[in-house]
């Protein structure tokens, strides 16, 4: 029997900026990291309660209540801590609690 390519279930999207949400960091992907010059940088998380959003800054110097951005081990996003904002937001940390990557994974705007 032949060889026949496994297609994982696992997929990338290579075209759009994403974030994903887990309990100690939010990754960004390559698309998002290189659109945000993510490199160098701090991040500054904004929250809407009402409409259950959350808003980054991304910005170039320390700040009050900023956030260190960091290249990811073994990969070729960035990532930047999340375990405060997840720990103060029960609907954040349901979304960062989810089995699969896939259901903690958003298309930034």
């Amino acid at each position: 029997m032949p060889f026949e390519r496994f297609i994982g279930t696992r997929t990338m999207d290579k075209e759009n900026p994403m974030v994903t949400i887990s309990l100690t960091h939010f990754y960004y992907n390559a698309v998002a990291s290189r659109l945000l010059e993510l490199q160098s940088k701090r991040v500054i998380y904004h929250v809407d309660e009402e409409e259950r959003k959350i808003g980054f800054d991304i910005i170039d110097d320390d700040h009050d209540h900023s956030y260190s951005v960091f290249a990811k081990t073994g990969g070729t996003g960035f990532g930047s801590a999340s375990s405060d904002i997840v720990r103060r937001f029960d609907w954040i940390k349901a979304v960062a609690s989810l089995k699969g990557a896939e259901k903690q994974k958003f298309r930034l705007r």
